[in-house]
């Protein structure tokens, strides 16, 4: 049986998140989803649970998806992939913590969600680039 995690998905494209949302909500898992880097903030600073975080780089309005990791980071480690059509700054990584080049199909966005939570659990935090 599948591991069940809440995973928040943070992306300004509604296609996008809505079908990755999708996808992760027929495993059963517990979906949140925010479309802006100020509903994701908010929802880390409401102390909500999430297992993964899914968030786009460039949210618009000045704020990344790299300030939203490191938010929820402070405040409760957890696994974080990161998701652009642009390059990756591995400077920019929390721990635990993938990079996918968009377009991300929700099989390897599910893989990578499990195997970060796995790691995560296991007490390694590095950086994988898929």
């Amino acid at each position: 049986m599948m591991q069940q995690l809440a995973v928040l998905i943070v992306e300004h494209n509604a296609l996008i998140r809505l079908d990755l949302a999708a996808s992760l909500a027929s495993l059963g898992w517990s979906v949140l989803e925010a479309d802006s880097a100020e509903e994701a903030l908010d929802l880390c600073n409401s102390g909500q649970h999430v297992d993964v975080l899914v968030t786009d780089i460039n949210l618009g309005n000045g704020t990344t998806g790299w300030d939203i990791a490191r938010a929820f980071w402070l405040r409760q480690p957890l696994p974080v992939i990161y998701m652009s059509g642009n390059a990756d700054n591995p400077l920019r990584h929390v721990p635990a913590s993938a990079f996918m080049a968009k377009p991300c199909p929700p099989p390897e966005v599910i893989e990578t969600c499990l195997r970060l939570h796995a790691r995560r659990n296991g007490g390694e935090g590095s950086v994988f680039h898929f």
